[in-house]
């Protein structure tokens, strides 16, 4: 399965999700490839964009919950982290919105080589 050894070389712990879906590679697969559908991601990125901070809270737990069940570690520690400084505000402090800032094209590079990857390889 060329998908999943790419995934691997992209630092995804393949071996882990696959004992969740219990060993199952072709589900596994079947799943990350739903992940090409999902919009938390650009949800996420909206929200952030227009400052809709409640919204963004929930577009990065949903996209944090889908990385973390397919075991998508880049992009899950950029999200969790993201999901952290957004729990419960209206409004972001300076330096909260500087370190969203940071994060965001991080983020928006591993999010955008998975897709690369799903895509090249489905």
């Amino acid at each position: 399965m060329e998908l999943l050894e790419k995934l691997k070389e992209y630092g995804v712990d393949v071996d882990a999700a696959v004992a969740r879906f219990v060993g199952k590679k072709d589900l596994y697969t079947k799943f990350l490839l739903k992940f090409l559908d999902d919009t938390s991601y650009n949800g996420l990125a909206e929200s952030i964009e227009n400052q809709k901070y409640p919204e963004a809270f929930e577009y990065a737990h949903s996209l944090k919950g889908v990385c973390g069940n397919l075991n998508l570690s880049p992009l899950t520690e950029q999200v969790t982290e993201m999901t952290e400084i957004l729990r419960n505000k209206d409004t972001l402090s300076g330096e909260e919105q500087q370190r969203i800032q940071e994060i965001m094209p991080v983020m928006a590079k591993s999010y955008e080589e998975i897709i690369q990857i799903l895509e090249e390889n489905k």
